[in-house]
């Protein structure tokens, strides 16, 4: 019993971050008076008490010995920061930075309800002449320009909203990279331009005389200063134009280039500089070379920012890309969601296995959660104050975002919509994997401190906070196990999963400090896997806070099953992490006893469904979506049949409750209509409206 408590008080010590010298204190005290301790304990004891609490011991004796078997085991021993672990006070109020809600202008809202529509006359997979012509004549290109240079001068938040209804349009992608190029080159202009250039290029743009296009370069082109014949300067860029896609309305091209000016000729900085040329496609042409392209010096955008890095500037053109993609993908859900629980509404009247309905079920929610996963994600995301540290994270959580949960609701697409007449949706959603595919894998990586090449005073007091923090997090871990978390104190509103949440981000913490012992190869291997799980775990907070901020007692039910699906995925890349590491493998029956959650089950499935059946609930999640209204596109069949189908739920019904009273046989659909015709449950008004919503239902299924 006295080992007990002794272990219990040690463990409260640890929880709350107790200095060294109370736990040796401690240790003493109880030692003396609960255990029979002999004289070798106490040499013991005195001798580990002077090595250390002395600072000049500890560092020449443990410091050292440390220090010495990290480079013998090629360990590069990192301190991660704690800013990933969550504690009590993280839900409070002001936990997240965020800005108002963002809220379109009313010019913005005429755009999207009347310009975006028209888009889709020209819904085919080519983009010809006529839809270039009307694309550029209907603003789509100079929705960023500032008023006081002719654009529209909309928000980036607006943009988005352009760029997330036409998502279902058959060019929707080229479309996406044809607007996203011209804001990112209009960007660069307004940033770094010259009052000259801003004055010439921005109104001839939003005039549409030019036409202007940002290529993001394969690789890193370079460019070297040099003066011609002529003593005028010049730029040779290592560029072929063959290399890129660009559009046939394009005018003028932006690119960017390392520019290397060892002389100091247009730049004052001594290293290589991310540049910015603005060149006219013309001219790229003109040039017989397919190697490099020679421009003049006035073809560089430069201001009195010219100087300053621009590698931060480039990342935050990357996260507009990654955002704007972000946005395809959630009006290409919001899209297709509609159309499966429409399809499977009148799938379900012609009679399928319960197996496959649960199966079918299964998918439908997973795409509808994750949906409103990504809408909140998007939102967020903009609301946040953001600085240039933030978007090297921000473009990991879109990437993690897009590939883990949108693909998800992609395959569920696909095996859901197993009809040939879906081709073409199902044509389109495998471009969206495959340029999803494309997307540079983001650089993230946890902030950490590198004791290599530091004093030995330096890194005694690193090791000293190292120990004391890994101490507390694996302790406030095994104790939040053991409890499942019921004794944090969180504030009100889904409870259960926000002491989850901290239970498993203290975990996350202890297994990252861990991560710094072991090998360069292991330490890479379970990192990849630990950013899984903060990734979900900052997708988790993101929903609930989301949630909390615009309360709706019709979306809860959809949380409940995104911290369900998320904790289960934390809990599976927790168990591989125990499974890669030899010493921690032992514990795994273990950790698979006390989950943080299992698998969502078809309880949570049915309520769902249930909700998205309510056609407004749908509507809600899958605003902003559009389409060609044309009765003889897929989805305008779809959407008429189904309409049919519910108007016809009384007469069904009246037919159902025949047959059970035997007025008339059960049969096949049309025979059973004629005969419950001749025996006057319905009228021949509506026999042929039945057989009418019959033959537009069947023409899905044969």
């Amino acid at each position: 019993m006295e080992i007990l408590f002794f272990i219990i008080i040690l463990m409260i010590f640890g929880f709350y971050s107790y200095p060294f010298v109370l736990w040796l204190l401690f240790i003493a005290i109880y030692s003396t008076i609960f255990f029979d301790v002999g004289v070798y304990f106490w040499i013991f004891f005195t001798l580990f008490t002077i090595f250390t609490l002395n600072r000049n011991f500890r560092q020449n004796f443990i410091i050292d010995i440390f220090l010495k078997y990290l480079k013998n085991n090629e360990i590069d021993f990192k301190i991660y920061n704690n800013i990933y672990y969550l504690n009590e006070n993280s839900f409070s109020a002001n936990f997240f930075n965020t800005d108002k809600t963002i809220k379109l202008t009313k010019e913005e809202k005429d755009f999207l309800d009347n310009q975006i529509e028209e888009l889709f006359i020209f819904d085919n997979d080519k983009l010809n002449d006529d839809f270039l012509a009307f694309f550029k004549n209907k603003n789509f290109l100079d929705l960023s320009i500032p008023k006081q240079y002719g654009g529209l001068g909309f928000s980036f938040f607006s943009y988005l909203k352009v760029i997330e209804k036409i998502a279902f349009h058959s060019s929707s992608l080229k479309i996406n990279e044809i607007i996203i190029n011209s804001l990112n080159a209009t960007t660069i202009i307004l940033e770094y331009g010259t009052k000259k250039q801003k004055d010439y290029y921005l109104p001839k743009i939003a005039k549409k005389e030019e036409v202007i296009e940002f290529i993001f370069t394969k690789t890193n082109i370079k460019g070297e200063v040099f003066k011609d014949t002529n003593k005028n300067l010049k730029i040779k860029i290592e560029f072929s134009f063959e290399d890129y896609s660009i559009s046939s309305m394009t005018t003028l091209v932006m690119i960017a280039f390392n520019l290397n000016d060892c002389e100091h000729l247009i730049t004052e900085n001594k290293n290589k500089n991310i540049t910015f040329a603005l060149i006219n496609k013309q001219d790229i042409k003109n040039q017989n070379s397919s190697k490099y392209l020679i421009i003049d010096e006035r073809d560089i955008i430069k201001s009195s920012s010219f100087n300053k890095d621009t590698n931060l500037f480039i990342n935050s053109l990357i996260f507009n890309k990654k955002l704007s993609f972000l946005s395809l993908c959630i009006g290409q859900s919001k899209t297709i969601s509609k159309v499966i629980n429409s399809y499977t509404n009148l799938k379900n009247e012609l009679g399928i296995s319960k197996k496959d309905s649960k199966e079918i079920e299964k998918k439908i929610v997973q795409n509808i959660s994750f949906t409103y996963l990504l809408s909140n994600l998007k939102d967020n995301i903009l609301s946040k104050n953001k600085n240039n540290t933030d978007i090297d994270f921000f473009n990991h959580i879109i990437n993690f975002s897009i590939s883990k949960n949108f693909k998800e609701i992609a395959n569920n697409s696909i095996d859901i919509l197993n009809n040939c007449k879906f081709k073409k949706i199902k044509k389109r959603v495998y471009e969206f994997i495959d340029y999803s595919n494309s997307l540079n894998r983001s650089n993230f990586e946890f902030e950490y401190i590198l004791i290599k090449n530091k004093s030995i005073v330096i890194i005694d007091e690193i090791l000293l906070d190292y120990i004391s923090s890994s101490i507390n997090v694996n302790i406030k871990s095994f104790i939040f196990f053991l409890t499942r978390g019921y004794f944090i104190k969180v504030d009100k509103g889904f409870k259960k999963y926000k002491k989850n949440l901290i239970w498993a981000s203290t975990n996350f913490t202890a297994l990252l400090k861990f991560s710094s012992l072991l090998n360069k190869k292991k330490t890479t291997l379970i990192n990849e896997k630990l950013i899984d799980i903060f990734s979900w775990i900052d997708l988790l907070k993101l929903i609930i806070k989301e949630y909390e901020n615009e309360p709706s007692s019709n979306y809860k039910i959809l949380v409940d099953y995104i911290c369900q699906y998320g904790f289960y995925q934390i809990q599976k890349i927790k168990e591989t992490i125990f499974q890669e590491i030899p010493t921690l493998k032992i514990l795994l029956p273990f950790i698979r006893l006390n989950p943080y959650a299992l698998k969502p089950n078809n309880k949570i499935n049915t309520k769902i469904i249930k909700f998205i059946n309510n056609g407004k609930n749908l509507d809600e999640i899958c605003k902003s979506k559009a389409f060609f209204k044309d009765n003889k596109t897929i989805l305008f069949q779809l959407e008429e049949a189904l309409k049919l189908q519910d108007e016809c739920k009384d007469l069904e019904e009246r037919i159902i409750y025949a047959i059970n009273h035997k007025t008339i046989k059960k049969g096949f659909f049309d025979e059973v209509i004629k005969e419950a015709n001749k025996t006057g449950v319905i009228t021949k008004k509506e026999e042929e409206k039945l057989l009418f919503a019959y033959e537009k239902r069947l023409n899905f299924f044969t």
